[in-house]
């Protein structure tokens, strides 16, 4: 099979990111809100490319047709043409299932108390350029820098 040809993707395939999925949540206190959601995990054959960046996965959450069919409170998808084009290990995939269960939020309503599933959003957004030319000038930016220093993934916990 050649590196341009989509893969074919088995139900097991599918399943290991389920198991990835379950395991994160078990293991990771900043996801126990998700212990009882209902998660779909999918390899996409051609994840395409978003604001020039070649887009890894994506975690939504249904509505309408696709929330009637799929029955669950979050879509998980990794794109298996870019993971598998980069050569990527189970560990780097983990780090992209780990990513994408990161926007699976969950927020209660301060007055009734009722809660609901949510996507969060980037806990920052930044340029390379925004950096260097102007330093860590807003808050996101200065939390980042306090925590920051280039990590490989084998240094990660």
């Amino acid at each position: 099979m050649s590196i341009a040809e989509p893969p074919t993707l088995t139900p097991e395939q599918a399943h290991s990111l389920e198991e990835i999925g379950q395991t994160l949540i078990a293991r990771e206190p900043d996801f126990s809100h998700l212990e009882q959601a209902r998660i779909v995990y999918l390899w996409k054959r051609k994840g395409g490319n978003a604001k020039g960046h070649a887009k890894l996965g994506q975690c939504q959450k249904p509505s309408g047709l696709l929330l009637h069919f799929a029955d669950c409170d979050f879509v998980v998808w990794l794109a298996a043409d870019h993971l598998r084009e980069r050569q990527y290990t189970a560990k780097q995939i983990e780090a992209v299932v780990f990513h994408e269960l990161n926007h699976a939020g969950y927020e209660e309503d301060e007055e009734t108390g009722a809660g609901k599933y949510v996507i969060v959003g980037h806990d920052a957004e930044v340029f390379y350029s925004e950096i260097t030319r102007y330093g860590t000038y807003k808050e996101d930016l200065q939390l980042l820098a306090g925590v920051f220093r280039q990590l490989s993934l084998d240094e990660a916990r």
